[in-house]
C-alpha cells in the first residue's frame, strides 16, 4: 500500500504544531505584525460583441489593440472551428488569437493561443471544448503602421450525434457497470492535443453521502435500486478507453478537512461466496489521476495530460502495488474529477513515434465531419490506417509506446472520501481539534512534544522520551522544596501562608504531571486549564501573602488584604495566566505596602523596629535570589531549557520563602502601631 500526501499551495506544513502554553513575557517577546494591501484591477472591454454560428464577422482596424467576442455552447456542442475567410493588410501584420472559459483572456491567461500572420487568409482553427459555459474570444492586432487590416471570419460548431449517443450509451457501459444499476454515467469525447484524434470516455457523476461530523462524507456512483443505496459499485476498467468521476466540493462545508482518493483492485469470490484474492496480470497498470476544473488523461509510464501538459500521475497500482492512496489537505470548492485508465502493458518506447504521429495529424487534418460521431469514426479509420503501414505497425501514434497485443480488463474499488484531519485522526502524537479563522471552519492535528506534519508524524524536532520523562520528573520534583516551607511557616505560626504553600505544592505537582507531551507518561486527575489555573492562582496568592507576612501588619488588616488579593488575582489569572504583568500587579502593591508598614514601624521605634540581622543578612539575600529567578523566569526561559530553568525557578522560589519568611521575634512589639 502507498500513501502520499498532496499539498497544492504549500511545500511547508500549512498548519503549525500546537505547543502547550508556556509563561510568556508580555511586551518581552519577539512580536511580529504583518500587513498585507490588496489591489483588485477590473478589466473590462470597451465592446464586447456576440458570436453567432455560421454568420460572418468583418473587423477593419488601423491600430494595435484587441477585439473581444463572446459565445456559449451546450452539452451537444463539443467543438468549434474558427474559419478566417480573408485577411488583409501588411506584410508583417500578426495576429493573435486566444480562447478562454468564463473571462476575458490575456497574455498569461487563455486556453488555447495561436498566432497568425498574413500568409494565413484561409485558415480553420479548431477548438475542443471541454466544458459547457461562455468562451471568450479575443483577437490581438500587433502591427507597426497605421495601414487599415481588415479581417473576415466565421464560427461553425461540431455538434455531438445524439441519436448514435443514446444508441450506444447501454451497450458501451454494459462491460463497465450492470445497466439496470447504472443511473448517471454518460458517454463523451475527448481530443487528443498532439495527434487531434478524438477518442470516447465513460464520466459517472457521484452523489455524496455526509456523515454526522464536520468534513465527514464520501461520493459514491448513483445506484438505481434503493435497496442498495449508497453501497459501493466496483468499476470495470478495458483498455479502450478511460473513465471519469465527476463529483462537486461545497464551498466551507466540504473544504476543511483531508480529501482521499484511493484505488484498490476489488477481491473476487468463489461460487460459494468466499472472497478471495487472486494476483492480477502481471504487466497490467492502472493510473489514476485527481485535478479541479478539467478532468486529465491518464496516459504511460506515469502521466496525467490536461490541455498538452503533461504532469505526474498521483496514483499508480499494478501487480506489486494493488491499493494506492492521496491525501489532498483542504481541497478548493468547485468541480473535481478523477480518472482511471487501464494499460495492458508497460510503455515500450517505440522509435518511429514522431513520424506515424505527423502522419496521423495530416490524416486527421484532411477528415471532413460536421459531428463528434463521424469525427471519432474518421480519427479512428486514420489511426489505423497509419498502424498498418509497415514502419508504424508496432508503434502507437497517440503515445510514444508499442502496441500492446491482446486484451485486457480489471475490475477496482474507488474511494473518494474526506476525513477531518488526516483519516480522521492525528495518530499517538497529536489531537484533532476544529478551528475557526475569518469565519471558516476547518480541522487540524495539535501535535504535542515538537512533532510536526499534517498526521502529527514528523519527529525531525521531538523530543525524545527520555528526554519528556526527564523534564517530568525534574518539573514535578522541584516542588518538594515548597515542603521546608510548610513546616517553617507552621513553626513561626504563619498559618494562613502554610495552607498557601501546600496548595501550591499540590496543584504545581499536579499540573506538570498532566502538562507533559507524551500521553503514556501524562497524568491528569482534572482537566488541564483548571490545573493550570489552580497551579499560577495559588502561586501568585502565596507571593502575595509572604509579602504581607514581611509587612508585619496586624491580623485584621491582613485579612482584608487577602481576600481583595484573592478575589483580584482569580480575576485576573482567569485573563491571562501566563503574562508576566499579573506579577507586577501584585509586586508593586505589596513592595509599596511593605514600605508603608515599616516606616510607620520605624516613626513609633526608630532604627529598632527591626531585628538588624533580618534586614542585612535575610532580607537583602531573598531580594538578590528573587531577582535572580525573576531574571531567569523573563528572559531565559525557552521552550527548549523550560524544564530545566522552570525546575530551578521553584527552587529559587522555595528558597527565597525560607529566606525572607520572618521570625516572631523579627519585629518587637510596638503599641498602638
Amino acid at each position: 500500500m502507498s500513501i502520499r500526501l498532496q499539498n497544492l499551495h504549500n511545500p511547508s506544513y500549512p498548519i503549525p504544531s500546537i505547543l502547550n502554553t508556556k509563561m510568556k513575557a508580555l511586551c518581552l517577546s519577539e512580536h511580529c505584525t504583518g500587513f498585507i494591501n490588496i489591489h483588485t484591477f477590473i478589466s473590462k472591454p470597451e465592446q464586447l460583441r456576440l458570436l453567432t454560428e455560421n454568420y460572418s464577422y468583418q473587423i477593419q482596424s488601423r491600430r494595435n489593440g484587441s477585439y473581444y467576442y463572446q459565445f456559449s455552447t451546450t452539452p451537444n456542442i463539443k467543438e468549434v472551428i474558427l474559419k478566417i475567410e480573408k485577411l488583409e493588410g501588411a506584410d508583417n501584420l500578426n495576429i493573435t488569437l486566444r480562447l478562454n472559459y468564463e473571462s476575458l483572456p490575456s497574455v498569461t491567461k487563455y486556453v488555447e493561443s495561436k498566432t497568425i500572420s498574413r500568409s494565413d487568409s484561409e485558415l480553420e482553427i479548431p477548438y475542443w471544448l471541454n466544458k459547457d459555459g461562455r468562451y471568450f474570444l479575443e483577437l490581438h492586432f500587433d502591427k507597426n503602421n497605421e495601414l487599415e487590416t481588415s479581417v473576415g471570419f466565421s464560427l461553425n460548431a461540431v455538434s455531438l450525434d445524439q441519436t448514435f449517443r443514446r444508441k450506444n450509451l447501454r451497450a458501451s457501459l454494459s462491460n463497465k457497470l450492470n445497466p439496470r444499476l447504472f443511473k448517471s454515467a454518460a458517454i463523451d469525447y475527448y481530443q487528443d492535443k498532439t495527434t487531434g484524434t478524438i477518442e470516447p470516455y465513460t464520466t459517472y457523476k457521484l452523489i455524496k453521502e455526509s456523515g454526522s461530523e464536520s468534513f465527514l462524507y464520501t461520493f459514491n456512483i448513483n445506484h438505481e435500486q434503493e435497496n442498495e443505496f449508497m453501497v459501493p459499485i466496483p468499476l470495470n476498467l478495458t483498455e479502450e478507453n478511460f473513465s471519469v468521476l465527476k463529483f462537486e466540493i461545497e464551498d466551507i462545508i466540504d473544504t476543511g478537512g483531508t480529501f482521499e482518493f484511493s484505488i484498490n483492485f476489488r477481491p473476487q469470490t468463489d461460487s460459494d461466496g468466499r472472497v478471495k484474492f487472486f494476483p492480477e496480470s502481471v504487466d497490467q497498470i492502472i493510473v489514476g489521476c485527481l485535478s479541479q476544473d478539467v478532468y486529465e488523461i491518464p496516459s504511460l509510464p506515469r502521466h496525467c495530460s490536461r490541455n498538452g501538459i503533461r504532469n505526474i500521475a498521483p496514483i499508480i497500482i499494478n501487480n506489486t502495488v494493488d491499493n494506492s492512496t492521496v491525501l489532498l489537505p483542504f481541497p478548493e470548492s468547485g468541480t473535481w474529477y478523477a480518472s482511471l485508465k487501464l494499460f495492458c502493458r508497460p510503455c515500450s518506447k517505440c522509435k518511429c513515434y514522431r513520424e506515424c504521429s505527423q502522419l496521423l495529424q495530416n490524416c486527421i487534418s484532411r477528415c471532413s465531419c460536421d459531428t463528434v460521431n463521424s469525427c471519432s469514426k474518421c480519427s479512428m479509420r486514420c489511426k489505423a490506417d497509419v498502424e498498418k503501414q509497415d514502419k508504424c505497425r508496432n508503434c502507437n501514434c497517440d503515445e510514444n509506446c508499442e502496441i500492446s497485443t491482446g486484451s485486457c480488463n480489471s475490475t477496482v474499488m474507488f474511494d473518494l472520501s474526506s476525513f477531518p484531519c488526516v483519516m480522521g485522526k492525528c495518530g499517538p502524537n497529536g489531537k484533532c481539534q476544529f478551528m475557526v479563522a475569518d469565519g471558516y471552519i476547518f480541522s487540524a492535528c495539535s501535535c504535542r512534544n515538537k512533532y510536526r506534519g499534517m498526521d502529527c508524524t514528523d519527529d525531525s524536532n521531538a523530543t525524545p522520551f527520555w528526554k519528556v520523562v526527564l523534564g517530568q520528573v525534574l518539573l514535578i520534583t522541584s516542588n518538594t522544596i515548597m515542603l521546608p516551607c510548610i513546616y517553617i511557616a507552621c513553626r513561626r505560626k504563619y498559618f494562613s501562608e502554610a495552607v498557601m504553600y501546600s496548595f501550591v505544592f499540590l496543584f504545581s505537582s499536579f499540573y506538570h504531571a498532566c502538562d507533559v507531551s507524551d500521553n503514556s507518561v501524562q497524568f491528569c486527575i482534572t482537566t488541564h486549564s483548571s490545573l493550570q489555573f489552580g497551579d499560577f492562582f495559588s502561586a501568585l496568592l502565596a507571593i502575595w501573602g509572604t509579602m504581607l507576612a514581611i509587612s508585619d501588619l496586624k491580623l485584621k488588616f491582613r485579612a482584608i488584604l487577602h481576600v481583595f488579593a484573592a478575589i483580584i488575582l482569580a480575576y485576573f489569572t482567569v485573563i491571562d495566566k501566563t503574562g508576566i504583568w499579573i506579577f507586577l500587579v501584585i509586586t508593586i502593591p505589596g513592595l509599596a505596602i511593605i514600605g508603608v508598614s515599616w516606616y510607620l514601624k520605624y516613626r513609633k521605634s526608630g532604627k529598632n523596629f527591626i531585628r538588624k540581622r533580618y534586614l542585612k543578612f535575610y532580607f537583602t539575600s531573598g531580594i538578590v535570589v528573587m531577582g535572580i529567578g525573576i531574571l531567569i523566569y523573563a528572559f531565559l526561559q525557552t521552550s527548549g531549557n523550560y524544564m530545566y530553568l522552570h525546575s530551578l525557578w521553584h527552587c529559587i522560589v522555595g528558597i527565597t520563602v525560607l529566606i525572607v519568611l520572618p521570625q516572631r521575634n523579627t519585629f518587637p512589639p510596638i503599641q498602638n502601631l
